[in-house]
């Protein structure tokens, strides 16, 4: 299986202004801030766009660079990735996919540039990184090296500092010119079970890895926690935490485990909440920290008792949903990040109000002296 870039990102996993005054999510609501009933219903209410929607298609991925929103889809059998143009409200196109190749799964690099995952259908080794230069994807990296196991993910920092694992032990670095191995899991590890959802934060990366202790014939106990690669040497180490790294901030960490949402530090967590009930199988796809708030979106009604909807925020002090409430009957938004001072989904959906198809775009209702689009992330 092969998962998107930038957390990556299923091939089959992304960051916000906003336009309220940036209060610390550990910290309590600052004067002004709506403190809630932990176990009340809760909703930031606002307004969802339709403009942007992509009906009669399959979402994959979409990526902000500075003002620019960009998705990749695939529409009549052709994965196009296009543009939205804010002046004459519509998508651009910009490319479309070959008989040859295909490209996908995007993400932004720590450089400020978009890349993509492109396939070659008939190669051998099929996946390479290509970056955006104007209108055209250019290659950055020779073929990633893996036949043994799938890809799994890939995070792209510079064009020539690109890391890729695949679902079992091996990572693979580009340099530039090269690709180089290293084994992501060590002995100590074990040797059953799997490495999944490369991810960036600051200057590290984090993986998750899960490893089965044979007990007999029927399986045994699994275990999993998060390694982190730092990038200034490559090396490897264990951390404490045990979930997914969904965002960080300072030295704040936020991330998932099952229908757990844990809030800490880098090797530990010092708040969790649960999520609930949809239809008895919650789950989440996506979070990210903008400004002074986490953002969780995914396949769930409620964290902690508090009715939200499948698109929530943490305020500091307590959960909220963006109004009007993103119910789950309206489909799963699997990425959230900041486009402007807007909230901006990609998924599989039609929004709260019935036109937003697939990808869609949450503004907040604020008094005009309230207003601040251009808050650094």
């Amino acid at each position: 299986m092969i998962r998107r870039l930038c957390c990556l990102i299923p091939l089959g996993m992304i960051v916000l202004l906003f336009m309220q005054p940036i209060a610390h999510p550990l910290v309590a609501a600052q004067s002004g801030d709506t403190v809630v009933d932990a176990q009340s219903a809760h909703v930031a209410n606002g307004s969802w766009a339709s403009a942007l929607s992509l009906p009669n298609s399959n979402l994959d991925s979409i990526a902000v660079i500075d003002t620019t929103l960009y998705a990749v889809y695939s529409q009549s059998g052709i994965t196009r990735l296009a543009r939205w143009d804010e002046v004459a409200v519509q998508w651009v196109l910009i490319q479309a996919d070959t008989t040859t190749d295909s490209w996908r799964s995007l993400q932004v690099g720590a450089d400020g540039r978009l890349y993509a995952l492109r396939t070659t259908h008939s190669a051998a080794l099929p996946y390479r990184i290509t970056v955006l230069a104007g209108s055209a994807w250019v290659d950055v990296t020779t073929p990633i090296p893996f036949s043994n196991f799938p890809l799994d993910s890939v995070v792209a920092v510079r064009t020539n500092a690109i890391y890729a694992i695949d679902t079992s032990s091996l990572m693979a670095i580009w340099n530039g010119s090269a690709w180089t191995f290293t084994y992501a899991r060590t002995a100590e590890d074990g040797s059953i079970g799997e490495i999944h959802n490369l991810y960036r934060c600051g200057n590290s990366l984090y993986f998750t890895i899960s490893t089965t202790s044979q007990v007999n014939e029927h399986g045994g106990d699994v275990r999993t926690w998060v390694k982190k690669v730092a990038l200034s040497t490559n090396s490897l180490s264990n951390i404490g935490r045990l979930d997914r790294l969904g965002g960080c901030s300072g030295q704040t960490y936020y991330g998932w485990a099952e229908r757990t949402i844990n809030i800490g530090t880098e090797t530990s967590v010092t708040r969790s909440f649960n999520i609930g009930p949809a239809e008895a199988n919650p789950y989440i796809t996506s979070m990210v920290q903008i400004g002074g708030y986490v953002y969780v979106v995914g396949y769930f009604d409620t964290i902690d008792g508090v009715q939200t909807g499948s698109v929530a925020r943490w305020n500091g002090s307590s959960w909220e949903g963006l109004g009007p409430i993103f119910q789950r009957a309206n489909g799963t938004p699997w990425q959230v990040m900041a486009w402007g001072h807007q909230v901006v989904l990609g998924g599989a959906f039609f929004g709260p109000t019935g036109s937003a198809r697939n990808v869609t775009a949450w503004s907040q209702n604020l008094p005009y002296t309230t207003y601040s689009p251009w808050l650094s992330k």
